[in-house]
């Protein structure tokens, strides 16, 4: 019995070794974080550059492509496209949409990496103005890999199309 018991301690103690061997968020269903700092290339305008930093390093553009202001002249749909230049490789393409409230200097987007690092993972993109003269947003990209349901990909957000 004695040496029944001891087993069991034996084997518990290498499960408990061989979990904590493991390394922490090496899961793929982890959402992955870039940290970015842009600026409006030109004054006023709505194209921006600037650096990610992160599961990559490197630059960032982001080329506006359409928007649609609403009644209130607060919040705008808009869509971008935020192209990424990793200095480690991982550079890719994303197309996002959402909204811009230019009241409280938010902006909140949705999308999908297009090709490169990731290619087909959903990415969610957050952001704050930081000084309005500069165009300067600070924020963060989420990418969230393909979420999956019984009935196929989970979008992040319903299309504003």
């Amino acid at each position: 019995m004695n040496r029944r018991i001891g087993s069991i301690v034996f084997f518990a103690g290498v499960l408990l070794l061989a979990l904590l061997a493991l390394p922490v968020g090496a899961s793929s269903d982890q959402p992955l974080v870039l940290n970015f700092d842009i600026r409006a290339v030109e004054p006023g305008g709505s194209d921006y550059a600037g650096t990610v930093t992160g599961v990559v390093n490197g630059t960032v553009e982001v080329r506006h492509m359409c928007s649609i202001r609403s009644n209130n002249k607060t919040c705008q749909t808009v869509i971008y496209e935020w192209i990424v230049t990793g200095v480690d490789g991982k550079s890719f393409t994303a197309v996002t949409r959402g909204q811009c409230n230019h009241k409280i200097g938010v902006m909140r987007l949705w999308g999908d990496i297009a090709n490169g690092f990731r290619a087909g993972e959903q990415i969610a993109a957050r952001a704050r103005l930081y000084d309005a003269g500069a165009g300067h947003y600070q924020g963060r990209l989420i990418i969230f890999g393909q979420l999956e349901s019984k009935e196929g990909p989970v979008p992040l957000r319903p299309s504003l199309e």
